[in-house]
């Protein structure tokens, strides 16, 4: 397994030096957010990404050992010790901002890793407590790539949901093409902008 997994790594390398001379994408990922909400207000968010298949199938070929067609308890930890600790290091490519203040990303939990027709995909859930007030609270959230490698786009099926609580309101909507100052003119294929309160102060 340390052989493959060294073999990802270099698949990571190749690619991150080779965008500058090509500069455009050379990993494609679709992805779905649910916004957890509790009586308080949000407290993460559940994270869906869904491989292009060429990469699926390198990665399937390295870590399905047993050649099964799923990942087991052992080779989802070996993802998640190669492959998933990059991305934590880019902090999830997300970006978040409340009421334009930035919030970093610093924890997750729940990790998976699947294969479904033939692509990898991946489930996690990233920590975000925000408490709700009387007054809207307005919440941009994005993914993607600054250094162009991955084209990061949302899933075209419901790609946005809610896990609802009683005490809580909200809306939100989806824009194409932006451009924020707040992250350093970063573009963003889509950008989520969720609006949320609670209906009973207490």
């Amino acid at each position: 397994m340390k052989n493959n997994g060294f073999k990802i790594t270099l698949i990571f390398i190749f690619f991150f030096f080779i965008q500058y001379t090509f500069c455009h994408p050379h990993l494609f990922i679709d992805y779905s957010v649910k916004f957890i909400f509790d009586g308080d207000g949000l407290s993460g968010l559940k994270i869906k990404w869904v491989f292009d298949e060429y990469f699926s199938i390198s990665v399937i070929n390295d870590f399905d050992l047993n050649k099964n067609g799923k990942f087991d308890k052992k080779e989802i930890q070996e993802i998640k010790n190669v492959i998933f600790k990059n991305v934590v290091n880019l902090n999830y490519y997300a970006y978040i901002s409340i009421d334009d203040n930035i919030f970093k990303m610093e924890k997750s939990k729940n990790f998976k890793a699947s294969i479904h027709n033939n692509r990898m995909e991946f489930e996690f859930f990233l920590f975000c407590n925000v408490k709700a007030g009387k007054d809207p609270i307005k919440l941009r959230f994005a993914m993607s790539d600054a250094t162009i490698y991955c084209a990061i786009t949302l899933l075209p099926n419901n790609p946005v949901t809610f896990y609802d609580s009683k005490s809580i309101k909200y809306d939100y909507n989806i824009y194409d093409r932006v451009k924020r100052k707040t992250y350093k003119k970063q573009k963003f294929l889509q950008e989520i902008i969720v609006r949320f309160w609670k209906i009973k102060c207490d």
